[in-house]
């Protein structure tokens, strides 16, 4: 070849600029294993399963108990509430899993990180579980705590007591630490990271926070007028609040079918309905403080959006936190209702949350969190059936 043959000059194409909505990639962030459509399904799911399961052993119930409707829906039984709630934890985990084995091809448990621990481990968590069963209750003293909560009339009878000691036990530590460590924390921590790295979605999500607030607490102020009777102000309420998810879902299932990139609207509008229907079965305090968290942190996102993103490290480290504390909050809000609305049991339940969600984010994995959530429920029990001679005695628990 001539060494003094020339080629002809190459164009030089400039580098294509990244858009400014990219979404950053911070090293310890969670996998992109759920997004907020699969909440969206599973959350659909439990809602129409309950509702459905509720109506139908109330109609049972009017039967054989020769009650109407509205008296028995006044006032569910453990026999009503309780085996609804079982076939809503069920539909939930189908959906789930279903959602990983079809939509994402993958193993269902590996969608939820879920590793057994070893040897000693697994005895710790267990250990842990039984020690804040046994320690939390001792700062019930220092608390404000109601002489009964509405969870007390699930322990009027032993048949009752057995059956919420089955779903305490076996169902419910199994469903929650799926739904809430193992779909719930991992998608906030993505999403939130994202918003607090990327200036556009720092003010969006100050939008979407500063609606969830307003949706949530118009949503309590029905469930609590006086001049509406109980029942019809609780009927309004959730149908009020379930009605968000219709015009949230359109909206992002249009947006999905033009770029197939819908998660970022699924999440913050499930908030708003599910917000919905957490204050709407809360004390006024407990509203007005959950309102005012919201509202500050729709503040914090409106100051950072104008200061300019967070830095990747720093999105990473103030998004995980985030996620913990609302993961944590949630949890202990959708409790509410069995705790009265009263804030010094949701305090201890938001505790708890708080532990099992950390044990999330420091070991990777659900199953510690299953472990120390089972050890907790079945120590409070165990005491309980002591305390009350084997539930034959179960006036004790209001004394």
């Amino acid at each position: 070849m001539d060494p003094n043959t020339e080629f002809p000059a190459q164009e030089v194409l400039p580098p294509t600029p990244e858009p400014a909505t990219a979404i950053p990639q911070e090293p310890h962030r969670e996998p992109p294993r759920w997004s907020g459509i699969d909440l969206l399904i599973a959350a659909v799911a439990f809602v129409i399963v309950l509702f459905v399961a509720t109506s139908t052993l109330l109609i049972i119930q009017m039967h054989t108990a020769g009650a109407s409707y509205a008296q028995l829906a006044k006032n569910p039984g453990a026999l009503v509430v309780v085996p609804a709630m079982i076939a809503a934890y069920m539909a939930l985990l189908a959906t789930l899993y279903f959602r990983a084995s079809i939509a994402q091809a993958r193993q269902f448990w590996d969608a939820l990180s879920w590793h057994w621990p070893s040897g000693k481990w697994l005895a710790v968590f267990l250990g842990l579980g039984a020690f804040m069963a046994i320690s939390l209750p001792l700062l019930s003293r220092l608390l404000p705590f109601p002489k009964s909560i509405p969870l007390d009339r699930f322990f009027r009878d032993p048949r009752a007591a057995y059956l919420m000691v089955f779903m305490g036990v076996v169902v419910a530590p199994f469903a929650e630490e799926v739904s809430f460590r193992g779909v719930l924390y991992p998608v906030l921590d993505r999403w939130l990271q994202t918003a607090l790295a990327v200036r556009q979605r720092l003010f969006s999500g100050s939008k979407w926070l500063l609606l969830m607030a307003a949706w949530g607490y118009l949503i309590h102020r029905i469930a609590t007028t006086p001049s509406l009777p109980a029942a019809q102000a609780s009927a309004l309420s959730i149908a009020l609040a379930m009605f968000a998810i219709v015009p949230v879902a359109f909206f992002s299932f249009t947006r999905w079918l033009k770029s197939n990139s819908a998660a970022t609207v699924f999440l913050p509008g499930l908030a708003v309905c599910i917000w919905g229907l957490l204050l709407r079965s809360t004390s006024p305090r407990v509203c007005l403080m959950g309102t005012a968290v919201v509202i500050g942190l729709a503040f914090f996102g409106g100051i950072a959006g104008g200061a300019g993103a967070l830095s990747l490290s720093m999105a990473g480290r103030v998004g995980r936190i985030l996620a913990v504390l609302l993961t944590s909050s949630v949890f202990a809000m959708v409790h509410s209702e069995q705790l009265g609305g009263a804030w010094g049991p949701l305090l201890l339940i938001f505790l708890v949350g708080l532990v099992l969600t950390i044990t999330r984010v420091v070991t990777r994995s659900v199953a510690p969190g299953f472990l120390i959530h089972m050890a907790y429920n079945f120590t409070l029990f165990a005491s309980v059936y002591l305390g009350t001679d084997h539930f034959r005695h179960l006036e004790r628990i209001s004394q």
